[in-house]
């Protein structure tokens, strides 16, 4: 009598595990599909960084500061994606500051 109710008990924990993953599977993947337009955040985070170190040490250099706020404007106008909008900070990080 034992050994039936431990099967009993064991399918009915089998299907529950088997329920729980069908729904977390599932709540996964539309997580996945929400997020995939979504900028990635370490490089946007790593943009604003460049954009504030360039923006200090551009304070008396007005050509450089112009074109790094235009940049700017682009980038919150969406005319750059993100990545490209890093990519340039990079190249005007390189030119003006001297490591």
């Amino acid at each position: 009598m034992d050994v039936i109710a431990l099967t009993i008990f064991g399918f009915f924990i089998l299907g529950f595990v088997l329920y729980w993953r069908f729904q977390h599977k599932g709540k996964v993947e539309s997580f996945l599909e929400s997020n995939q337009d979504v900028m990635p955040l370490f490089r946007e985070k790593s943009a604003k960084i460049k954009y504030e170190i360039l923006h200090d040490a551009l304070k008396n250099n007005e050509a450089a500061l112009t074109r790094l706020e235009n940049l700017r404007h682009d980038f919150m106008e969406s005319r750059i994606d993100a990545e490209n909008y890093e990519a340039r900070l990079s190249e005007m990080q390189e030119q003006y500051i001297k490591r």
